[in-house]
């Protein structure tokens, strides 16, 4: 599920900010060793934007009220040698419809390749065959799912994925933005 994914992510983020390892410019070390440069490092930036995700700000759209602290609004990336995590993580509100704001984001996501509709377990997309190709692999909803009567799409690779989460609030909406990138992982 999304929101265990973004959690633990999210708590991994805060357990090193908490060691004193994450910083708000961030923390790196490099060495060389004979002729290969290996260089590991940790950034946390706790005030993440919208743009930072890569995808649009929807139009009258702010910073998710409820959201006093920005608790969920995370940029965050770590890196070892030739493996690498970045995850960028967003809420906002608007005062329009789900249905407007869903709109907005399938064609904001067609940008990144095929949108996939994750929002309930009998509409998501099934599992596409593994090719053996050295391309990137194609992206589906795993075990990802919109919250109870939200929806959720998905765009982009396995390595490099775009994922919105939208949710009716009283007259409104509250929704996530999200960008997913790794490296060195198959």
């Amino acid at each position: 599920m999304l929101r265990k994914t973004t959690s633990s992510l999210l708590l991994t983020a805060a357990l090193a900010f908490a060691a004193g390892t994450a910083q708000a410019e961030g923390f790196s070390l490099a060495a060389k060793t004979g002729d290969k440069k290996f260089s590991a490092g940790i950034e946390f930036d706790d005030q993440a934007s919208a743009e930072q995700t890569g995808l649009p700000v929807y139009p009258g759209a702010r910073r998710d009220r409820d959201d006093v602290r920005n608790a969920d609004n995370v940029n965050l990336g770590f890196w070892g040698g030739d493996f690498g995590v970045k995850l960028v993580v967003v809420k906002m509100e608007s005062n329009d419809k789900p249905e407007q704001v869903a709109e907005f984001y399938r064609r904001a996501l067609g940008e990144f390749g095929p949108v996939l509709d994750c929002s309930r377990a009998k509409s998501r997309e099934t599992p596409r065959p593994r090719e053996k190709s050295k391309g990137p692999k194609p992206l589906d909803c795993d075990s990802d799912r919109g919250e109870k009567n939200g929806q959720l799409y998905k765009a982009g690779t396995r390595r490099n994925q775009h994922i919105v989460s939208i949710q009716s609030r009283g007259p409104g909406t509250a929704f996530q933005l999200i960008h997913v990138e790794v490296r060195g992982l198959d």
